[in-house]
């Protein structure tokens, strides 16, 4: 991911989610050196994630898919690509959080090994009133 793909990938997040991360969320993590990362077909951005690593622990703080690219593994290929980073800057663990109504999200996560380990309640907000958080954990070095 570079600032070239930012505008492309705000109409993306736009389109998915009800509360979007803005244009300059995605800025400040290219500025930082997050793991930005996207999948591209044809010149179209497909899917894009964002992870921090801090202190043994990455935190995946974004991953999207477009709408009509979802079902075709597009996401459990970039998840890997993070966690195969993750592994590579030798972090501990990888956390996130994910709406709990996101069943398809939390089936992927469950599939790839993540845990449920805590809930943060009222998290995302929305339209329709708040919405808890399930924390889920992978920790990739027992030492952790």
């Amino acid at each position: 991911m570079d600032l070239r793909d930012v505008s492309q990938i705000s109409q993306v997040e736009d389109q998915s989610f009800e509360t979007p991360w803005q244009t300059d969320f995605f800025n400040d993590c290219l500025e930082e050196g997050y793991c930005c990362r996207v999948l591209e077909q044809d010149g179209v951005i497909q899917a894009y994630a964002v992870m921090s690593l801090q202190a043994r622990i990455a935190h995946v703080l974004n991953l999207c898919v477009r709408a009509e690219s979802r079902g075709r593994g597009l996401g459990h290929q970039l998840l890997q690509t993070l966690l195969d980073l993750a592994r590579e800057e030798r972090a501990g663990a990888v956390l996130l959080e994910v709406r709990a109504s996101n069943e398809l999200a939390l089936q992927l996560y469950r599939k790839m090994g993540f845990r449920q380990v805590d809930v943060r309640k009222n998290y995302y907000s929305g339209s329709q009133g708040s919405e808890d958080a399930l924390v889920m954990l992978l920790l990739l070095d027992s030492r952790v």
